[in-house]
């Protein structure tokens, strides 16, 4: 069997974790006070933990104080965690949460509270491993269904009721993009039967019956309806794709403004990307949603920003100067349309690595950081706050339980058992023990990649050598030695066959952790995966000092 093994001492990823931030002033836990929301600038970092948003909830969260002391050190006062519907009500009939999951958040909203950090909380976002089938049915059940619409008010009240308790705790939004499938869906059913009964029970007729004619409607359409049960879902070469859009965007504010009513102050990342449309004389416009951007009862208007936005978008590198200019234009659109409420980027995008929109403009290279140190004053002038994605590097890990918090929960296994050193959970093998996890396909997006890693740790505590082999699929396996008292790491390459199933097995007493099966890392230029500095997070720590009050 070919051997193919790359390892990295844990000594040095270490170091480099814990000098991550070397340069920045330590302000110490003492010195600082959570923010307030309205009256502090608001520095946010969205935190993943070793996981990402797909996982994060079932990661072991063993670093957590050192991870959140290094936040705070970096210029942060605040973190967002995103909040899976599903996995926190796993269940719509029982709406109840799920006990661990809830256990968790109390645990970070603490540890947060412990170091001073503010929270904000993104709700009802829609991915997560803690199911095979796909969650979307639930998210189209909102437009129409009232079971599913109490389920969700429900939980939204349990998230709220939980994190209310907590002094950090600052508020929260929606986002557009958990809800955007929707749309999707309505343009591929079009006008099949199935899309007639589902503009049906979503309340797309009842809409247009309430605004519009028929003669109207017809007019929109280019058909001869006799009766509004007769009107189907419009595609995209459609006049009436505009008439479906302010529908859902008043589904939305319907939506906003119902969770409100349970979860105050509840804000919503808006959609300030136009949408391409036709008009009824065959030319084309930009269908701009500032229908939303008020966020109703908010006090804030929620938003994610990117370099992209405002520019054509086909291969563009653009200086510094051109990309904060366009920044101010954005925003300041933005304000003309959303009540002069204040402006919180959740996500600020001034770079973007996600496969497949490499077309789409970004900041010359080597002046992203001169962009991070000047825009400090268009963001002091024009928000209230702002936050960044990828704070640390994180792999587009396609597994559940990745580092056995949950003990063997999402794996199979045979002669292996959980072990627990210094509050850390790992898997340790027995000589011809193993482990498996089935990766379904779909958690495996088309990155274009055709490569896939996995990572892991070991420690052999033993007097002899031991290998673990590695299999990925129907790949060739893969062996990594293990020599006696060695604890280190490995990364090996895959190559994609479209099966996922992860095994590993060792001929001796071995212990693994951390393990990561990933195709695409994305960056955000502050850390490395690893947790090394990376070439913006001094000027991530100058935007920061510079950002102290709101407008």
């Amino acid at each position: 069997m070919k051997k193919r093994t790359v390892r990295w001492a844990l000594l040095a990823a270490a170091a480099a974790v814990l000098c991550a931030g070397c340069g920045a002033k330590n302000t110490g836990a003492k010195s600082r006070t959570i923010p307030v929301l309205g009256e502090d600038y608001l520095k946010s970092a969205h935190y993943f933990a070793d996981g990402w948003s797909l996982n994060f909830w079932n990661c072991e969260l063993d670093q957590i104080d050192s991870q959140l002391e290094q936040i705070a050190a970096d210029g942060f006062n605040s973190i967002i965690l995103v909040i899976p519907w599903r996995e926190f009500q796993p269940d719509l009939d029982s709406m109840e949460l799920d006990g661990r999951a809830a256990r968790q958040l109390r645990f970070v909203l603490e540890k947060a509270q412990n170091h001073q950090l503010g929270v904000m909380i993104r709700p009802g976002y829609t991915w997560d491993y803690s199911e095979a089938d796909s969650v979307l049915p639930r998210y189209a059940g909102l437009t129409g269904d009232a079971g599913c619409q109490e389920a969700w008010l429900s939980y939204l009240t349990q998230i709220y009721d939980i994190c209310k308790e907590y002094g950090c705790f600052l508020g929260g939004f929606l986002c557009w993009e958990d809800f955007w499938n929707y749309t999707y869906t309505a343009k591929d059913l079009g006008a099949k039967k199935e899309g007639v009964q589902e503009a049906a029970e979503c309340g797309y007729h009842r809409y247009l019956e309430e605004r519009y004619t028929l003669e109207e409607v017809n007019a929109w359409y280019g058909e001869n309806f006799t009766d509004y049960s007769q009107i189907y879902f419009p595609g995209e070469d459609s006049p009436a794709l505009r008439l479906f859009y302010d529908f859902y965007d008043d589904f939305l504010n319907r939506l906003l403004a119902e969770s409100q009513q349970v979860f105050p102050n509840l804000s919503m990342e808006v959609r300030l990307d136009a949408d391409l449309a036709v008009n009824r004389e065959g030319g084309s416009y930009y269908y701009s949603h500032e229908a939303t951007y008020s966020c109703q009862a908010s006090d804030f208007t929620s938003v994610m920003y990117g370099i992209p936005m405002g520019f054509p978008n086909q291969g563009e590198r653009v200086d510094y100067q051109t990309a904060m200019a366009q920044t101010d234009l954005i925003l300041s659109g933005l304000l003309e349309h959303n009540g002069g409420k204040g402006v919180y980027i959740d996500q600020f995008l001034y770079m973007d690595n996600t496969p497949g929109f490499s077309h789409n403009a970004q900041i010359i290279e080597d002046q992203t950081d001169d962009y991070l140190e000047g825009i400090h004053t268009v963001l002091a002038e024009k928000t209230i706050g702002y936050g960044v994605w990828t704070y640390r590097d994180y792999a587009v890990d396609l597994l559940y339980n990745p580092q056995f918090g949950l003990g063997l929960e999402g794996w199979e296994s045979s002669g292996a058992k959980i072990t627990e050193e210094s509050g850390s959970r790992k898997a340790l093998l027995e000589a011809g023990g193993w482990v498996r996890q089935d990766i379904p396909p779909s958690r495996k997006t088309d990155t274009g990649e055709d490569t896939l890693y996995v990572r892991g740790e070991y420690r052999n505590t033993g007097e002899e050598r031991a290998v673990l082999t590695v299999s990925l699929g129907t790949a060739q396996a893969a062996q990594v030695e293990c020599l006696p008292g060695e604890t280190s790491g490995w990364e090996l390459a895959f190559p994609d066959t479209g099966d996922y199933t992860l095994t590993i097995q060792s001929d001796g007493e071995v212990y693994i952790d951390n393990l990561k099966v990933y195709a695409h890392v994305q960056s955000g230029l502050l850390y490395s995966l690893d947790g090394a500095e990376q070439s913006c997070i001094g000027s991530i720590r100058a935007l920061n000092g510079k950002l102290q009050t709101v407008r």
